[in-house]
Order: C-alpha cells, then sequence, then structure tokens
C-alpha cells in the first residue's frame, strides 16, 4: 500500500517538474518584472526617506541661522529701548532746567541749506563729539520746547551699538517730529542735514502714532539709505513725553551684513539663502522677486513647491521676516542625490545582485532544458524519457503496479522529405509532438526516441488500457490538419511490463513495443499492435 502511495506521490511530483519546465519562460518573466518593480518601489521609498533628510537637514540649518537673524534683531531693539528710555528720561531733566548740554550753546544757522545745527567737528574737552544735529529753518524760528528737546537729545549716547564688536549697524540717530535729527556717527553738516523728505522714509511712518498707536518698537522693510549706503532696514522705537509723541529713536542695519549673517556651510547654498520679507519681497536690493506668502500658514520647515523649483521658510522673525532657502529643481535634485546616493548605490548593487542571480538561474534552466528537451519537437529527448521511464519502472517493481509503453513511429517518413524538403519533415515532427501531448495524461512521460520515433510511457496502466490511449493517439494523427494534399499517418506497438518475468526492465519492455509497432508496419502501418508475452495480437484501425 505505502509503495502504491509513493508511485502516486512521484508521479505528481514528476507531473510538476514537467509543468515547472514548460512554464519556467513565463516564470522568469515574472521573476524579471518582480524584481525590477521591488527596485523601483525601495528606490521611490528611498527618495521619499532622502526627501525627509533633505527637509531635516534644512530645518537645522534654517533654524541656526533663523537664532542669527533673531538675536541680531533682539539687540538692535535693546539698544533702541535704552535710547528711548534716555531720551525721555533727559526731556524730564531738561524740564526740570537739571540737565544742560554744553553744545547747545554752539549751535548756529546755515542758511545756504536753510538748515541750523552743529557744523559736525565740534569737540568737548578735546574729544570729537560722536554724533551732529541738524535742523531745518533758522535757530531763531526754534521755540523753548524744541530746544529743550535738542538740549535731551545732544545728551543721548547713540554711539554705543555703533561701537559694539561683530554687529555692523550703519546708522543710530533721533528724529523729532520738531524738525530735527540727531545723527551718529558724527557727519559733517554740508555732507548730510535733515530735510522734510526724511518724514517720508520708512523708519519714521512705520512710528508714528498713526501707524503704531501701540507704541511698540517696529522694524522697516528694506529700503535706500538717505546717506547712500545702500539698502537698510531700521529699527524704530517711539519717544513720548507721557501723552505727547516726541520722535523717533533708530537703527539701522545694511542689508548686507543681514545676509552675511545668513550662512549655509553644512549644506553648501549659501547662494540660494535669502531673507524675505512678510509681504514676500526679497530683501536683496538687486531684486525684483516678489513670493507668494499670502497663504502661508504653519508650513514652516517644510518643503513647497513653486514654479521654478523649491523652497523651505523659517518662521516669521519678529513679525517681520522668513528666512527663505530657494532651490531650482536642478540644486534640489543635486541635495538630494547627496543625501541617498551612498543608499542607491547600495540598493542598485544589491538588486543588480539579485538580478544577476535570476539571469544566471535562467541560463541554467536553458542549459538544463537543453540537457533534456529536444530541440525540434519540445518534448523530452531519448536521454530524458529513459531517465524518467527507468524511475517509474523501479516504482512500479515495488509496488507491483502496471505500467506500458506506446511507441510510434511517423510512416513514410523519408519519401515526406525527400519530396517536399526537411523542413516539412521539420514541421511534421513538431505537430505530431504537440498531437501526441494533447491525447496523453498529464503523469505520462513522452519523449522524442528517434528521428521520426516517439516513446509514450503509460504508468498505472495495463497493456488494454495503453492500447486504447494508442487508438486515440493514431487517430489524433491521422486527423492532423498538416499542409495542403499532404496525409500524415503513424504506425503504433504498445507492450506492459511483466513482473514475472525474470529480468524484465524498461530496456525489454520497450522492445516489445517497438517488435509491435513493427508488426504495424508489416501490417499495413497506420494501426496500433499491442504485445503480450512476446505473442502478436494485432488490432487493426481503420
Amino acid at each position: 500500500m505505502k509503495d502504491i502511495e509513493s508511485l502516486h506521490i512521484e508521479y505528481h511530483k514528476i507531473n510538476l517538474t514537467i509543468r515547472i519546465k514548460n512554464d519556467m519562460k513565463y516564470i522568469y518573466k515574472y521573476l524579471w518584472g518582480i524584481t525590477t518593480s521591488i527596485w523601483l518601489f525601495l528606490l521611490c521609498a528611498l527618495i521619499i526617506s532622502g526627501i525627509s533628510t533633505v527637509e531635516k537637514k534644512l530645518s537645522e540649518s534654517i533654524k541656526d541661522n533663523e537664532r542669527d537673524v533673531n538675536q541680531l534683531l533682539g539687540i538692535a531693539i535693546a539698544y533702541n529701548l535704552s535710547a528711548k528710555e534716555q531720551m525721555e528720561y533727559n526731556i524730564g531733566l531738561s524740564k526740570s532746567n537739571i540737565n544742560h548740554h554744553p553744545l547747545t550753546s554752539r549751535l548756529k544757522n546755515f542758511p545756504d541749506i536753510n538748515s541750523y545745527g552743529l557744523s559736525g567737528d565740534e569737540t568737548i574737552d578735546g574729544t570729537p563729539h560722536e554724533s551732529n544735529l541738524t535742523g531745518i529753518g533758522n535757530l531763531s524760528d526754534v521755540d523753548e520746547n524744541t530746544m529743550l528737546e535738542i538740549n535731551s537729545a545732544l545728551s543721548l549716547m547713540l554711539s554705543a551699538p555703533l561701537k559694539q564688536k561683530g554687529h555692523d549697524f550703519l546708522w543710530s540717530y533721533y528724529t523729532s517730529k520738531s524738525g530735527f535729527l540727531l545723527l551718529s556717527p558724527q557727519v559733517g553738516i554740508n555732507d548730510f542735514h535733515f530735510e522734510e523728505y526724511i518724514y517720508k522714509k520708512p523708519f519714521w511712518s512705520i512710528a508714528t502714532p498713526t501707524h503704531n498707536s501701540q507704541r511698540e518698537t517696529v522694524i522697516s522693510d528694506p529700503y535706500d539709505d538717505a546717506a547712500g549706503l545702500g539698502y537698510i532696514i531700521s529699527i524704530s522705537t517711539p519717544v513720548y513725553d507721557k501723552d505727547n509723541f516726541k520722535g523717533v529713536v533708530s537703527l539701522d542695519v545694511g542689508m548686507q551684513y543681514i545676509e552675511r549673517v545668513l550662512k549655509s556651510e553644512t549644506l553648501g547654498l549659501k547662494e540660494n539663502l535669502i531673507l524675505v520679507t512678510r509681504s514676500g519681497m526679497v530683501t536683496a536690493a538687486q531684486s525684483d522677486v516678489v513670493y507668494d506668502l499670502s497663504n502661508h500658514t504653519g508650513n514652516s520647515y517644510k518643503i513647497s513647491k513653486n514654479d521654478d523649483g523649491v523652497y523651505f521658510l523659517s518662521n516669521v522673525i519678529k513679525d517681520k521676516f522668513y528666512i527663505l532657502y530657494d532651490l531650482p529643481y536642478s540644486d534640489f535634485i543635486l541635495l538630494l542625490i547627496k543625501n541617498i546616493y551612498s543608499q542607491i548605490i547600495i540598493l542598485s548593487l544589491f538588486m543588480l545582485i539579485v538580478l544577476l542571480f535570476v539571469y544566471l538561474l535562467n541560463q541554467y534552466s536553458k542549459t538544463k532544458k537543453i540537457a533534456t528537451i529536444d530541440g525540434l519537437s519540445q518534448i523530452y529527448n531519448r536521454a530524458t524519457v529513459e531517465l524518467l521511464s527507468n524511475k517509474l519502472f523501479d516504482l512500479s517493481f515495488r509496488s507491483k503496479g502496471p505500467i506500458s509503453l506506446v511507441m510510434i513511429d511517423i510512416d513514410h517518413f523519408k519519401k515526406l522529405n525527400d519530396t517536399y524538403g526537411h523542413q516539412a519533415g521539420d514541421r511534421a515532427i513538431k505537430l505530431v509532438a504537440d498531437t501526441i501531448s494533447t491525447v496523453i495524461r498529464k503523469t505520462d512521460i513522452v519523449g522524442r526516441y528517434g528521428g521520426e520515433e516517439f516513446l509514450v510511457t503509460v504508468p498505472d496502466t495495463d497493456i488494454d488500457g495503453a492500447f486504447m490511449m494508442a487508438e486515440k493517439i493514431q487517430t489524433a494523427i491521422e486527423s492532423m490538419d498538416f499542409e495542403s494534399g499532404i496525409k500524415i499517418t503513424a504506425s503504433l506497438g504498445c507492450a506492459e511490463y511483466d513482473p514475472s518475468i525474470t529480468g524484465e526492465c524498461f530496456d525489454s519492455v520497450c522492445l516489445k513495443a517497438d517488435e509491435a509497432l513493427y508488426a504495424s508496419k508489416r501490417n499495413g502501418r497506420n494501426r496500433v499492435t499491442k504485445s503480450t508475452n512476446h505473442e502478436e495480437k494485432i488490432s487493426y484501425v481503420t
């Protein structure tokens, strides 16, 4: 019983092997497709991971810059608040006639420029004064309250932030609504003096009660410096005497200095790093680009798309500025590749190894197929059919189960070749092989045994069953639609393995089937003959 089960298991194994070998070309196509798909999927995952890594590095870099700009503006605001408190304190002292600055008595008129003030070369106790004061009109028209304010302004220490090492503050100044200005560092009145147009500059307009009712320190958009030092931003703080607006303390920072504060050494993207206002205006003087930041709501530190590439934005700084990486697609892709190229190489090498393995497996299968499959008929060659048949005969010997062979030979094959050529003969062999394969069972073994001769091993089948199968094969071959005017037939012989005969084996049964086949040839061809115990019993198929 176990041997019978083993026989059936072996049949299924052999059948599975046959089906796998027949389907192998499709399997390898699927393997190539699956491997390529996996590579593309992993590459996409790697790119997504790379974008996340780039975003993280950009975030770290831009946060450093954001902190530096915040620190710079924070220092400027601190100086302004100190100057504002000092000015308000000085106004109180002047009202009490406690504070009197020595330069107040040295003010004079400059009628050629309709101004009054100081020349700009004054000294106190031999030390040059660090600020200069200029006003509009004639000194005789200045009222007492304005003179008290002028006295208070001259006492301001505006030079302190300008002396601060490491911070390139350009100008520190106090502008009065009464028509004068105290400017540090000291500039001669013929080089610069106060005029009405100054009230139209952003440093003034942003700090007046009309635009700054909360009396806060405010920061201007970039604008062109009146003294010719290029584009600047102004930090302005209003000065009040109780509820009476007096003027504005301002500190100017050059845009070139701010852009030097912005850095990106780690990423090598300094040329792509810019400062933009909240309205989207680029702060660089030579740029007329304006970014649409109207929809920017909480997407800081995220990569966003624009028309030409991507940009990466900081949080808003002092409610005024953003730091922005503006990356064309080419720069962004290059940055992405720099961060993931090693992983791409590792992934590609791994997938290359997998593809090489699949290729070698395919080549091995093709080589094995060449060794087992007949190239013309695409069924087993003689060596393979003998190998598999012997294995089945061994199992039948142990299980005492029946097994039979059917030998098939194409009739008048030489005449077919001589008349129509070898190519017609090759087509006939291929067609007969295909026809036999459609008739037999999946567990049967079929192979090309010789030139035009075929062998079918029929396991678990006695001689009568083999004879019935042979008749079906003979009829199917006779019914083939080969070529116009050409009829193909075949002679068949079948024999059964008899375990009672000493020395009976695949070769001896094959010889009996071959003898039965030649009996079919002698008796007119296109028929089946079965052999039992070497005694021929002929059945004619018409």
